[in-house]
């Protein structure tokens, strides 16, 4: 029963959030430094999972806001944060934000683009199948930089 109290507070709690840093502040709290990074947007190389991302918001009727890196997101059920942390990732999902771990994606080390670049090794897994919608090989910044 306490857990599920918990999980109530915080889909209740990050509802009622509409303000980012306020969001990251509270997500922060409940997972010490669970939201490394926020980024604005895919590159323009991964036009295919921006796709992806917009067909899901539509879905639910909401505008994509942000990539948000997170530090954890476990997969294993056991895990004593699970609840926790995927009721946060849920309600922020919820809301338009895309959440991914910080070892997937990362920002254009080009100063003042903020755009997200796939890692190595999702680029590695994503590749075959998704053949010409990414770009021919693997770039740590973006094409428009």
């Amino acid at each position: 029963m306490y857990k599920y109290n918990i999980k109530m507070s915080i889909e209740n709690d990050l509802h009622e959030l509409t303000d980012q840093s306020e969001i990251e502040s509270y997500c922060n709290n409940i997972y010490k430094n669970w939201i490394v990074d926020v980024i604005d947007d895919y590159a323009i190389d991964y036009s295919i999972l921006k796709k992806s991302w917009n067909q899901i918001c539509e879905a639910i009727k909401m505008d994509p806001k942000k990539i948000i890196t997170v530090s954890h997101l476990p997969i294993d059920t056991k895990d004593p944060d699970y609840i926790n942390i995927h009721t946060m990732a849920d309600v922020l999902s919820s809301k338009g934000y895309l959440i991914r771990r910080g070892h997937e994606i990362r920002k254009c080390p080009v100063g003042g683009c903020n755009k997200g670049i796939i890692s190595k090794d999702l680029y590695d897994m994503f590749k075959p199948r998704a053949g010409k919608s990414l770009p021919s090989e693997w770039s740590p910044k973006c094409q428009s930089c």
